[in-house]
């Protein structure tokens, strides 16, 4: 998505919206899409093919992203000093700490009707 420029260090060109940033000012790379197709086109086999065919890098659960390659989510910001204070049952305050967990496993979001087909399916 964007190249660097030879003839200017450190100048980066996007081909897709025609725009040349400074290094720094280049956004990372977004994670994660939408596959919006008509019944009976294959995004089953598609999505399969994605994820098996992109593994994650090895050591990625221990080590993360290469800094500057990933989208920050509001909650990494979370101090993990700062306990958020949550509520039981009879209003007693209980401290929670935030918690950190990388996984490798791949989120598939679908009607409900489609996990019994997928079931007959397999």
């Amino acid at each position: 998505m964007w190249k660097p420029i030879p003839a200017l260090p450190g100048a980066w060109f996007s081909p897709t919206y025609k725009l040349v940033l400074a290094g720094n000012d280049v956004p990372p790379l977004p994670k994660g899409g939408f596959l919006c197709e008509e019944m009976g086109l294959g995004k089953t086999v598609e999505v399969l093919a994605l994820v098996l065919g992109n593994p994650a890098p090895a050591n990625w659960v221990r080590d993360g992203d290469a800094a500057g390659t990933a989208c920050v989510s509001p909650s990494e910001s979370l101090s993990t000093h700062a306990p958020d204070l949550l509520r039981d049952v009879h209003g007693t305050a209980i401290a929670r700490r935030p918690v950190k967990t990388r996984s490798t496993a791949t989120l598939v979001v679908c009607a409900v009707s489609l996990v019994g087909q997928w079931i007959d399916e397999a």
